[in-house]
Formats: structure tokens, sequence, C-alpha cells
């Protein structure tokens, strides 16, 4: 499994995807395959495709079970944006990879019988949850505020993600603390501590990023889910669109660009 390329992983992480890509996953699909193997002796028995549909809800926790192994690695670190943009990015090479590994384990003709639509938005809502949860346990503070009235603990996370023993999460005996507390500039009072700060005038955007902005905002500006951003590649990038598969690294990159465009200038 790829790492952030901000954060590495400790082994103990890496061993958890490995083991939901490979250990769990089979046995998730084991029964699809006893399956199998006795429809050749009883013709009237119970179809592949209806055991594959019944694992549905299944396959949709391991991938909400890989997005939690990433939160329990960067939750305690820096900023919303800076855990958003870290647990958006390693959350869709793992979507990628855990799709791969779904395909190779299902037969092709039964594909059609998998929501993989609902296996990639179940992913894509846990990601929007924890960086909800990353928002309301870390309140905007400006550098000379304390963070001692937060009470998001340890446990919260440890018990959520699994990963109680990770070093990445806050320590077990003390609250967690805003990273902008340590800034090493006060913003001016009264100001925006979100504000960019000035210098060049902002350069003018191209066609395709105002195309993508346009779509999104004809959407309401909703939350960047992978259903929304397949919404707006479908309707920015057609051609590319259909010649892509789901799941592939082709749709991967094509969705990046939208993702990108809307979190610089959205």
């Amino acid at each position: 499994m790829p790492d952030s390329p901000e954060r590495s992983l400790t082994q103990s992480q890496r061993e958890r995807l490995n083991a939901i890509i490979g250990q769990k996953l089979d046995d998730c699909l084991r029964d699809y395959e006893k399956i199998r193997k006795a429809r050749a002796a009883n013709p009237h028995g119970p179809t592949r495709p209806l055991e594959l549909q019944r694992r549905q809800p299944d396959i949709e926790e391991l991938g909400r079970e890989g997005v939690r192994v990433y939160v329990g690695a960067f939750f305690s670190t820096g900023s919303v944006d800076h855990f958003r943009n870290q647990l958006e990015s390693a959350s869709d090479e793992f979507l990628t990879c855990f799709l791969a590994e779904l395909h190779r384990r299902v037969s092709e003709e039964h594909w059609p019988f998998l929501n993989w639509a609902a296996i990639e938005t179940a992913l894509h809502d846990e990601v929007a949850r924890w960086v909800g949860e990353k928002r309301r346990t870390v309140p905007v503070l400006r550098p000379w505020e304390s963070a001692d009235g937060n009470d998001f603990k340890h446990g919260d996370v440890a018990t959520a993600t699994g990963d109680k023993n990770s070093p990445e999460l806050p320590p077990a005996s003390g609250t967690f603390k805003s990273a902008v507390t340590d800034s090493p500039a006060p913003t001016p009072v009264g100001s925006d501590p979100d504000q960019k700060r000035g210098g060049r005038p902002p350069k003018k955007l191209g066609e395709e990023t105002q195309r993508i902005l346009q779509a999104w905002g004809a959407k309401g500006n909703p939350t960047l889910t992978r259903q929304v951003k397949d919404d707006i590649a479908a309707q920015i990038f057609s051609r590319e669109y259909e010649r892509t598969k789901s799941g592939s690294s082709a749709r991967g990159k094509l969705l990046e660009r939208i993702r990108k465009a809307i979190r610089r200038y959205g």
C-alpha cells in the first residue's frame, strides 16, 4: 500500500492496510467462492451474484476501515485543511488499490452485480465525516490564544480507528492542541487567520479551471465526494471520462484534476 507523500505510516498501519486488501477481502469473498463450487453440483442452489450482493455492506465497511487507518496517522497533525488534503490524497490512492484487488477477485461477468459507486461513496463519506470531526475538535485559533479548552482526548480517535498504540495520535494524558499555536508570527488582531497573504495579483484562471468551478457552483458547491467529482468529470471531460473505467488510474487522474482545481480556487 502507498504511504502519504507527506507523512509515512507506521509498520502497524501498513500491516493493517495490507490485511484489508488481502486477508480480510479474501475472507469477505470466501462464501462467494464456496457457492461457485456448490452451484456446479446443484444448479438450483444460490447463485454467485446473489451471494456477492449480500457481501456489499461488508465490502463497503472494509473501505471505511482503510480510511480510518489513515485517520489514525494524520489526525493529530496540522490544520483542518492540511488534514483534509492528506486524508483525501491517501484515501484516493487506497481506493484505487482496493478496487483493483476487488476487480481481480470477482469474475468480470459478475462485476455488474456489485454497486461500485456505493463502495466509492462509502469511502468518501467516511473521509468527509472525519474532516468534520477534525473541524469540530480543533477550533480555529489565533497564535496567541490557548487551545486548552479543547476536550478531544486520545481515546476518541484511538477507539474509532482501532489504532490505540499509534505514536502519531495525541498523547493519552493531554488534550489535543492545534498546530496553529506554533505559528512563528501572530496574525494582526481582527484579521482572518485563513486570509491569504498579499503579493502578486491572482493568476488568471484557465478555461478548464473556470469550467470546473462553474460546474461545481451549478451544483451548489457540495462536499467534494467521489460521486460529485464523477459527475463533474462526465460533464467537463466527457470523452476522456467515457474512455476510462471506474477505479482505474486514468479515471483517478481525471478526478484529481477536478479536486485540485476546486481545492485551490473554489
